[in-house]
């Protein structure tokens, strides 16, 4: 059975198209596959941030054995909240020794806000207003390093399976965006603390203060944050009621935050 196209609504052999035109059809008919299948799993990932509340609603006992990672399989792949103002999945939680921030964003504008200008964590000490704050920045990278973690990610988003003949395939590149990642995020800012002085301090510092950062397989990138609670002005009656306050984008005029109270949970 001779092939055919159509066209126009007519019927047209596919031999007598000329190659280049051939070419251009299946071309497109590829792109507009490409374009559907993202745009699809857009559309799951709309849906899925859609179905979370702006803030968090619930206080969560951190999962056994949690680990400072970047990574979210402790937490089941799950966040609590999707604030749409900011851009990010977020999941507080806390034992009885540490608090616990894992923040996660997806789409690449945000992400490249974070790595450039930080998110700044500041906790209230309670839910009332004029209690001293604690704040914690992170995270602190120099501009040439969040601007070249910028490039590769770019360059991975871009590299369909077809076209992982590339020098970089989409895994070296993974590799290659969270060892500069790991390796440049050395410092977190921290304000507010009675027990020091505000200061820069070292990720692997001795006052259990822990943070790290990581991307995913999907270039999603996910920031934990661990901070001792002592260190965070609490009150001494449970459960303790605070409220804190995320905001990303530190460094620019187009700051974006939000806020939310959150209760500890008891034993």
């Amino acid at each position: 059975m001779l092939n055919t196209v159509k066209c126009y609504n007519r019927i047209i052999p596919a031999a007598k198209l000329a190659p280049s035109k051939n070419l251009m059809m299946i071309k497109s008919q590829k792109r507009l596959s490409e374009f559907t299948l993202g745009a699809l799993l857009m559309g799951c990932l709309s849906a899925h941030a859609q179905s979370l509340p702006a803030v968090q609603q619930h206080s969560l006992r951190a999962p056994a054995g949690i680990k400072i990672d970047g990574k979210t399989t402790e937490w089941s792949n799950r966040f609590q909240a999707y604030n749409k103002a900011t851009g990010i999945y977020y999941t507080m939680a806390n034992d009885s020794t540490n608090l616990y921030l894992a923040i996660q964003a997806k789409n690449p504008v945000i992400v490249r806000k974070i790595l450039g200008g930080s998110m700044v964590f500041t906790v209230n000490g309670s839910v009332k207003k004029g209690n001293k704050q604690v704040a914690f920045t992170f995270p602190l990278l120099s501009s040439s390093v969040s601007a070249g973690i910028g490039i590769y990610l770019k360059q991975r988003i871009g590299l369909t399976p077809a076209k992982t003949k590339n020098i970089y395939g989409r895994d070296s590149l993974l590799l290659l965006i969270n060892t500069t990642l790991i390796n440049n995020l050395k410092q977190i800012r921290v304000k507010g603390v009675k027990a020091f002085a505000d200061t820069t301090l070292s990720v692997y510092n001795d006052l259990g203060i822990k943070v790290r950062a990581l991307f995913d397989t999907n270039n999603a990138l996910t920031c934990e944050l661990a901070i001792p609670l002592k260190y965070l002005k609490l009150p001494g009656t449970m459960p303790a009621r605070f409220n804190y306050q995320i905001k990303l984008n530190e460094l620019y005029a187009n700051t974006a935050k939000f806020g939310g109270a959150y209760t500890l949970v008891g034993k």
